[in-house]
């Protein structure tokens, strides 16, 4: 999958018909998510309050999720977030969300 900056992810995706997919791996997380919505992926280190300082960023910018997932190895351990949004996230405000500590990229995806 290629982002929206150019930037390459390794994932494995699943053909589900009618020309949809489920990607079901990202950078060796388990995942579930189609690439039919603009996409956020995320990669953290799990620490409290980073859930609340993205979503909250996103809802000041008037950006609706429609769907997100988290998932860690273990507590305080490298994680993802992968946010399907109903708009498209700017470079500006993907610049934002990755100052914030303890974010390690965002890799915005246009819908597939």
């Amino acid at each position: 999958m290629r982002g929206q900056s150019g930037k390459v992810v390794d994932l494995v995706a699943s053909s589900i018909g009618g020309g949809n997919i489920r990607v079901v791996n990202l950078l060796g997380f388990p995942v579930d998510f189609s690439g039919q919505f603009h996409t956020l992926i995320i990669p953290h280190r799990d620490r409290p309050g980073l859930i609340a300082a993205v979503s909250g960023l996103l809802a000041e910018s008037g950006i609706n999720i429609a769907q997100m997932k988290v998932t860690r190895e273990q507590r305080g351990a490298e994680a993802i977030m992968i946010i399907e949004t109903d708009q498209n996230c700017p470079e500006s405000l993907a610049s934002q969300i990755k100052g914030i500590a303890n974010i390690q990229d965002v890799i915005v995806v246009k819908p597939l």
